[in-house]
């Protein structure tokens, strides 16, 4: 049997004990699924930005605030065979932007696992630091290192405070690259729109799409 653990080159400051296993045939991967966390939060930087799709799902959240994690940035690189799915990984310099949603529990999480197939090792999940902006209105406006413009100076940036959350990332077996998501995919992480910088939801919006149905909930 063979044990690795994916998290030293994608989170050096991340906290799990997620593996992925091998089975005796070498055919079927299964992870070990951490214990479930002590934190209430959780940050999404995919289609979880939906309110509509989190209620879908049944995942318990009392509240969503605007959040960001620095030196990240998205990408579409989850296998799902002809179409893809949101992933972070590591790019010094670019900020991933998304909403953190606080007052999850337990079945928050195992509610979480279950979609975001932790079982079978496509996503881990993982504890890291987030910056919340510490602006009147909670949002960002010059971003979190001042790189977006937003009628003002470039440079500028916004307040922040830091706080440790739940993400999932995609495991590296579930990493290929070339593939794009649905539209009806990125139509949910649109849905993020008033808690996004400006130019960031824009970027999101130029994300090259294909028309096929999407089947994931």
């Amino acid at each position: 049997m063979s044990i690795f653990n994916p998290l030293t080159w994608l989170w050096p400051n991340s906290k799990s004990s997620s593996a992925l296993t091998l089975s005796p045939d070498s055919t079927t991967v299964f992870a070990e699924v951490p214990p479930l966390p002590s934190l209430t939060t959780y940050f999404a930087y995919g289609s979880n930005m939906s309110v509509d799709q989190m209620n879908l799902r049944k995942i318990p959240w009392t509240n969503r605030c605007a959040a960001a994690i620095r030196d990240y940035r998205i990408a579409f690189n989850s296998d799902g065979g002809i179409k893809s799915y949101a992933n972070i990984m590591p790019k010094p310099g670019k900020n991933v932007y998304g909403i953190m949603y606080e007052g999850c529990n337990h079945q928050s999480f195992e509610n979480l696992d279950w979609h975001e197939e932790v079982k079978i090792g496509r996503y881990l999940r993982v504890e890291v630091d987030i910056l919340m902006p510490l602006t009147e209105d909670g949002l960002w406006e010059y971003g979190l290192d001042g790189e977006f413009l937003n009628g003002n100076e470039l440079g500028k940036k916004d307040p922040a405070k830091s706080l440790r959350t739940v993400v999932y990332i995609g495991a590296p077996s579930f990493i290929k690259e070339g593939l794009s998501p649905t539209r009806e995919y990125l139509s949910r992480l649109l849905k993020g729109e008033d808690y996004l910088p400006k130019e960031y939801f824009e970027e999101l919006k130029r994300t090259p799409t294909i028309d096929v149905y999407e089947d994931r909930i």
